[in-house]
């Protein structure tokens, strides 16, 4: 498979296992400039047989909100540790490809969305990626 095939649209590529269509996810990922991670697994109820997977940009989602938090008494500790500051690495990208398993029993890329919400990895830092 050459470097353009891999760069374009996955959709209707099929393999035996999922985990082959997540590498050839992160192939592409690497070739375009962002991170993939594993998304949720949805599976046939009475076997427990995998049926779809997930594979999400690494930007997908939102920032956790914390609750704010109450002291349980009325003394003020004066020796708090100051909470490190975390970059946000979640800015709700959508881009994705939804693996689903078809009649034949392989897992097949029915959906593709190419399109990120943030920038992308310049080519000499692409190596940096997970």
């Amino acid at each position: 498979m050459t470097k353009d095939e891999i760069k374009g649209f996955l959709v209707g590529y099929s393999a035996e296992i999922a985990e082959e269509l997540y590498g050839l996810y992160t192939k592409h990922s690497t070739l375009v400039g962002f991170s993939v991670r594993k998304g949720t697994a949805k599976r046939v109820l009475k076997t427990g047989i995998v049926k779809e997977k997930y594979y999400l940009c690494y930007f997908e989602g939102k920032r956790r909100e914390d609750k704010p938090k109450t002291p349980k008494c009325n003394v003020e500790i004066s020796n708090k540790k100051k909470s490190k500051q975390q970059a946000i690495t979640r800015v709700g990208c959508k881009a994705m490809i939804r693996v689903k398993k078809n009649k034949e029993g392989l897992f097949e890329v029915v959906q593709h969305v190419m399109h990120h919400n943030h920038s992308l990895t310049r080519l000499p830092w692409q190596h940096f990626h997970r």
